[in-house]
């Protein structure tokens, strides 16, 4: 997503299993990993 213009925006919220980045607009949004298939409910 970096490659397509985001970048990462830091919100003040230390280390967290997700990261935030920002569009071009400076819209924020999080991007997690997918849960494994055993993690899955």
């Amino acid at each position: 997503m970096l490659g397509l213009g985001a970048r990462r925006a830091d919100v003040g919220r230390g280390n967290q299993d997700w990261v935030v980045l920002a569009d071009p607009e400076g819209n924020e949004f999080c991007v997690l990993k997918p849960l494994d298939r055993e993690e899955k409910p």
